[in-house]
């Protein structure tokens, strides 16, 4: 079973990227090697919308009991923090 976690925000103007796709894992350490314990994968996407860009994070966990850890991390406050700082990169093109 997977559990989700997702923010959808928007970003204005378009941002032109070439990448609109990220995806990334605590599953693997330095030099692929297998963590002993992972929890997550995230995959944040970004593509243009009418008025903007959408920006969603996604976060797939295992199970419950991952998804709960993780939020007791400050899940949400830390993307949320990514977010206001990638708004702020975009400005400044």
């Amino acid at each position: 079973m997977t559990n989700t976690s997702a923010m959808d925000m928007r970003i204005s103007p378009p941002a032109a990227l070439d990448v609109p796709r990220l995806v990334f894992t605590d599953a693997l350490l330095p030099g692929f090697g297998p963590a002993l314990e992972p929890f997550f994968t995230a995959e944040i996407t970004i593509e243009p919308v009418e008025g903007g860009t959408r920006y969603r994070a996604r976060a797939m966990h295992r199970d419950a009991e991952g998804r709960d850890r993780h939020e007791a991390m400050g899940f949400h406050d830390g993307w949320g923090t990514c977010f206001d700082q990638l708004v702020e990169l975009v400005k400044g093109w």
